[in-house]
This record gives structure tokens, C-alpha cells and sequence, in this order.
């Protein structure tokens, strides 16, 4: 079962993408704050990681930054309304992968999610087979 943290603090939004995503058989853990986002990071493991980029006063780039050089262990989409004057490069050097506007449909979400998820488990497969391990 996929796993996915969103860090985001409009808790009607969150928690309707919880149940949308639930139904379809992932796990949707939820953080609406930069400490807890770290801590559920790293405990959880997760495939994915949707992230806002304004967190009650909070840059969400500080969840990132939080893993200094040895970066986000999972792949990240920043979520947010506005991307504002958010220096895409540095972003992009702190791991965050892609960009969804809100609002966004639970549909063109869901084929975001689905796409990373896909691409994520043929990088795995393919980084194992090269190791001389069986897929």
C-alpha cells in the first residue's frame, strides 16, 4: 500500500484528500505543521511526500531543510495555492521534484500520484537489478 505524508494546514482540504485517496487503497498520514512533517518523515518512510509551501507563518521548504545535505528520502510535490516568490531552483536543490497549483483536482492528483509512484518503482527495480539482485 502506497504511503503518503501531506503537509498542509487546511484541515477540511487535508482531510477530504484523506478520505478520497483511502478509498483507493493508500495510506494518507497527515501533518499540518513543519516539526510534525519532519518527525512523520522520518518515522514513516514515505513513497511520497505533498508538501504546502506556507505552513501557519512557515515556509514548507523548511521540512526540507530540516535533512540538510542528505535531502528528503522520498520524492516531493510542492502543493500549494501560490508559489509566490519561491526560488524554484532552491527548491529544487532541497529535493522537491514537482509543482501542483491548488486548487487541483482529487483526479489530476490522483494521476500525479500515480505517475511518481510508477516512475519511483521502476527506479527501485531498476537500481536492484543492476546490482545483480532479483527484481
Amino acid at each position: 500500500m502506497p504511503r503518503i505524508i501531506v503537509i498542509d494546514d487546511e484541515k477540511e482540504a487535508v482531510e477530504a484528500l484523506k478520505r478520497f485517496f483511502e478509498r483507493r487503497g493508500m495510506e494518507i498520514i497527515l501533518a499540518d505543521n513543519v516539526d510534525d512533517g519532519v518527525r512523520l518523515i522520518r518515522e514513516k518512510k514515505p513513497d511520497l511526500v505533498l508538501l504546502d509551501l506556507f505552513l501557519d507563518g512557515q515556509s514548507g521548504l523548511s521540512v526540507l531543510r530540516a535533512f540538510g545535505h542528505a535531502r528528503c528520502p522520498c520524492p516531493v510535490t510542492i502543493l500549494s495555492g501560490s508559489i509566490g516568490d519561491v526560488d524554484m531552483d532552491q527548491a529544487k536543490g532541497l529535493g522537491v521534484e514537482d509543482f501542483l497549483l491548488k486548487p487541483v483536482s482529487l483526479e489530476a492528483l490522483k494521476r500525479h500520484i500515480l505517475k511518481k509512484l510508477f516512475i519511483e518503482e521502476r527506479m527501485e527495480k531498476n537500481i536492484s537489478h543492476s546490482k545483480g539482485e532479483v527484481p
